[in-house]
């Protein structure tokens, strides 16, 4: 049973390209900067993931941001009861660090000129229910805002990469058609490449497993094999690509 496939050395998405990831970085606010507004949480041992993700718009780019800061919190030492003070310190922990994270927020967003949609606590210190012997939980509070700016970057570096002569992007292409023409219509989001021995071998995602559909090299182009085709269509209608997909 194949699990993961590593991805086809040359892209066939200009999503996997270099060039994307290049304007990517070229015209985001930098994991740096971010971090500067953040700097007191950091300073006390908490921890941030930033992640970023880009899309081409009709004028330019549209840049999205995910940004999560975790911190340790001491349990409340519980036996049969727990101490006053034990409580109230677990709860001021926790509003200290959800004040000082909405302070730092305030600096972003003026800073940067941002609209924040939405600031949330995703992970909460649990205490109880058979946790009560871990010493520590974890706060979490994560926020996401995007941008669009204006920049001819993504339009022309596209451009340039779908001129290129690539018959391997071709035969995905004609896969991915296959699959929507047999009612899988996020098809692009369940094929993924693996290239051996010059022959590369096209995946179909399910929850479980990747079903190779198809292989394609120079000499005998692209063909299909049509038992596993027809799995991965039934795989897909019996609900077993909703977890890929995110239903």
């Amino acid at each position: 049973m194949i699990k993961k496939f590593h991805k086809f050395f040359e892209a066939l998405n200009f999503m996997d390209t270099d060039e994307h990831e290049a304007i990517k970085n070229k015209h985001r606010i930098p994991d740096e900067v971010i971090k500067d507004y953040f700097n007191d949480l950091l300073d006390e041992g908490s921890e941030i993931e930033i992640n970023c993700n880009m899309d081409g718009i009709k004028e330019g780019i549209k840049l999205y941001y995910n940004i999560t800061i975790s911190k340790n919190i001491k349990n409340p030492q519980y036996k049969h009861t727990i101490p006053t003070n034990e409580y109230l310190r677990f709860i001021e922990e926790q509003s200290n660090f959800i004040k000082l994270f909405n302070s730092s927020l305030d600096r972003l967003k003026i800073g940067e000129d941002l609209d924040i949609k939405f600031n949330t606590i995703t992970q909460i210190p649990f205490w109880g229910a058979g946790n009560n012997t871990q010493e520590f939980g974890t706060l979490s509070q994560t926020i996401a805002f995007w941008q669009e700016l204006k920049t001819d970057d993504y339009r022309l570096a596209k451009e340039e990469f779908n001129k290129k002569d690539n018959p391997a992007k071709k035969a995905i292409e004609d896969v991915i058609k296959k699959l929507e023409e047999m009612g899988i219509k996020e098809s692009r989001q369940l094929i993924d490449t693996q290239e051996n021995d010059d022959i590369i071998f096209i995946g179909f995602l399910t929850d479980d497993e990747i079903i190779v559909i198809a292989t394609w090299n120079e000499e005998y182009g692209l063909i299909y094999e049509e038992d596993e085709l027809a799995n991965a269509v039934n795989a897909y209608e019996d609900g077993y690509c909703d977890e890929i997909l995110g239903k």
